[in-house]
């Protein structure tokens, strides 16, 4: 799942489900909210990655994703648990 939220309100989400595509289904979602939002990357002023519980291998690309955003926008990682 990507979503895009304002401090208020999500402005766009995307879902899909295939246990073994995560690091293939989670850049072109993050694309398509963005699109759907109207915002572009380099607006985004912070990242939030689900820490867990969850399958080991999601999690991972979830994460990595995360901190490659973070530090390829200069904008704080924020870790949610999901429980």
């Amino acid at each position: 799942t990507a979503a895009l939220h304002d401090g208020e309100r999500v402005l766009a989400s995307d879902s899909r489900v295939d246990a073994r595509r995560h690091g293939e289904l989670l850049l072109p979602a993050v694309d398509r909210v963005l699109a759907v939002a109207g915002v572009k990357l380099r607006d985004v002023t912070a990242v939030v990655v689900g820490t867990g519980p969850g399958p080991y291998t999601g999690l991972r690309v979830g994460l990595a994703t995360a901190d490659t955003f973070g530090l390829a926008l200069d904008v704080p990682v924020h870790g949610l648990c999901t429980l």
